[in-house]
């Protein structure tokens, strides 16, 4: 999904941030999750963590803060074209952060059932949802859909993180420390998401009486506190190597999934000096002060001042023209922003809910 549905806050969720670079809100990780016994994956710290490898933008839907009425627009979108998976797939997102992950479930299932390059996330996504409405427990159902998505795309990582915690599950933890041994192998050696996948490991070879692969660790942090060793951890790599450009960027989305806005501006602002025309460094140095302001909804001079030069270098950035848009919008000059939101409904694929959301801004510019 190229507009991912950040609406009610910036923020994201744990589990799909990182493992399927969905987002979700801090405020609504998935509490509980993976805890069997003495062993819970801290899925609070992983979900920041895939995801912290992939560029993210405000979505402009984030003006709308009703949570309500984005699942009510989105609705919309899924009843006029039911048979796309893009709107079924940013509803099922919606629910899952409104806290009704088995609705989303459901639309999970009938997005994946349509097929196409994302029925692997989609099938994943599904498992997850109804292991978060199980209140961490792996059902059989949730075994089923990790099963199908892992036969349509085998190296999928999440399902196979999933496999694994539904091996432990099920009293199978050699089965689950052969699964995660092989995700580890796959895994980058600085990956963030290691550390989970480790402690998983620990935990299975300590079940099955198996000598651990792995050297002891120190005892697990909390979840908070384990998210932000990690990011740190980031943070002083990057102070021995300045000059690792994506290294800055993902400190910054990092920091801003964190609400560290100003630690996410400076992060961006390293990687503007180091590429001034990179796009989604200026747009990341734009969107965290724009988030640190005290009215997000209309964000600072300065923010505005870095978004018109993402224009420059990108002329159809899509969070770039709704911002300069918006902001023409206040200031009373209605040419720029038919012009800045007209560029950007040209660019948004018919099947994305935001689409709508632009077209009747746009209609009501010109009934004014």
């Amino acid at each position: 999904m190229t507009f991912l549905l950040v609406v009610i806050g910036i923020s994201v969720a744990v589990i799909a941030a990182l493992l399927l670079g969905l987002r979700a809100r801090p405020d609504n990780r998935l509490r509980g999750l993976a805890g069997v016994g003495t062993f819970a994956i801290p899925l609070g710290a992983a979900a920041v963590y895939l995801a912290v490898g992939s560029p993210s933008f405000i979505d402009p839907r984030a003006s709308l803060d009703d949570g309500d009425t984005v699942i009510a627009l989105l609705e919309r979108q899924v009843a006029s074209q039911p048979d796309l998976p893009g709107p079924l797939m940013n509803l099922a997102q919606a629910l899952d952060e409104a806290g009704r992950p088995g609705e989303a479930a459901a639309l999970w299932r009938r997005a994946a059932a349509l097929g196409g390059d994302a029925q692997a996330d989609a099938l994943a996504h599904a498992a997850q949802s109804l292991i978060m409405a199980n209140e961490g427990t792996v059902t059989t159902e949730a075994t089923a859909l990790i099963a199908e998505a892992l036969a349509v795309e085998p190296a999928h990582l999440p399902a196979r993180f999933y496999a694994g915690l539904a091996e432990l599950q099920a009293g199978q933890p050699a089965d689950a420390l052969a699964t995660w041994n092989s995700l580890l192998t796959d895994l980058p050696p600085d990956a963030e998401f290691r550390p989970m996948v480790e402690s998983g490991i620990r935990e299975a070879a300590a079940r099955a009486n198996l000598p651990s692969p792995l050297p002891d660790a120190t005892p697990q942090l909390p979840d908070d506190a384990q998210i932000r060793a990690m990011v740190d951890g980031l943070a002083a790599r990057l102070a021995e190597n300045p000059d690792d450009l994506e290294g800055w960027k993902r400190l910054g989305r990092s920091r801003r999934v964190l609400n560290q806005f100003d630690l996410s501006h400076e992060a961006y602002l390293q990687a503007v000096a180091l590429a001034p025309e990179d796009p989604e460094a200026l747009a990341g140095a734009a969107e965290a002060l724009t988030l640190g302001s005290e009215n997000p909804a209309e964000p600072p001079e300065e923010a505005l001042i870095l978004f018109r030069r993402v224009l420059d270098v990108d002329p159809d950035h899509a969070l770039a023209l709704y911002v300069v848009g918006e902001a023409a919008v206040r200031q009373g000059d209605k040419a720029t922003a038919r012009a800045m939101l007209g560029r950007l409904l040209q660019r948004i694929p018919p099947d994305e809910p935001m689409r709508q959301a632009i077209a009747e801004r746009l209609e009501q510019l010109d009934l004014e």
